[in-house]
């Protein structure tokens, strides 16, 4: 099994510091999307809510390092954060395609996968942008948008993920576990079935034995 952990560092890095870091997602979350995409074979990415380019950018890279073909789109409306995503990729800007909202997309295109990090008035959308089988995860497993999702999409199976791991730099609380999500298979196949009742499992192990094992 790949070191997820280690290839999220490797390009998380640069964020730690960062004008606006405040935006940042947590580490383990992007390790947990990152773990997806290699499982899923994942070839279209939409995040809904972009920041500072923290996901894609480390998506991308990741994507480059390991010879991907990944298209992704992320919607952004905040004029500050537009400005840092074009600083923090650079040269490497047309790796993504940015987008004003949801609306604003081509909703004949059907993505493999969701993020969520954001929000956006036409939330509601997204079941016309996600494929039969998508997968959707949520940055920081924001109740709201698990229970727009339930309705959105009433045949998912959903579990949390969560870290076992404190960040030990950057704006997050080092006394804090690094932020997960909420993982949503939209029309759940036997394979993501699988995935989901395995999540539940080790989450539910983290929560009673694990974090207390390294408190």
């Amino acid at each position: 099994m790949a070191d997820y952990k280690s290839i999220v560092e490797k390009y998380y890095k640069k964020f730690l510091t960062a004008e606006g870091n405040q935006y940042i997602a947590g580490m383990y979350a992007i390790e947990r999307v990152i773990k997806l995409i290699d499982t899923y074979d994942i070839k279209r990415v939409l995040e809904v809510g972009g920041g500072i380019g923290t996901f894609s950018y480390v998506i991308t890279k990741y994507a480059q390092q390991e010879n991907k073909n990944i298209k992704y789109d992320l919607t952004e409306a905040d004029a500050f954060c537009l400005t840092q995503i074009k600083k923090n990729f650079g040269e490497d800007i047309d790796k993504i395609t940015i987008y004003n909202a949801i609306e604003d997309l081509n909703h004949n295109e059907k993505y493999d996968l969701i993020i969520i990090d954001g929000q956006d008035e036409s939330m509601a959308k997204v079941k016309d942008m996600a494929a039969t089988n998508a997968i959707i995860f949520i940055e920081g497993a924001r109740e709201s948008t698990l229970n727009k999702m339930d309705t959105l999409f009433p045949n998912n199976i959903r579990a949390e993920s969560i870290s076992l791991y404190k960040p030990k730099e950057g704006p997050h609380h080092p006394n804090l576990w690094s932020t997960g999500g909420g993982l949503i298979f939209i029309n759940p196949t036997m394979s993501q079935k699988l995935d989901a009742y395995t999540e539940k499992v080790y989450t539910s192990l983290k929560f009673r034995v694990l974090r207390k094992l390294k408190s």
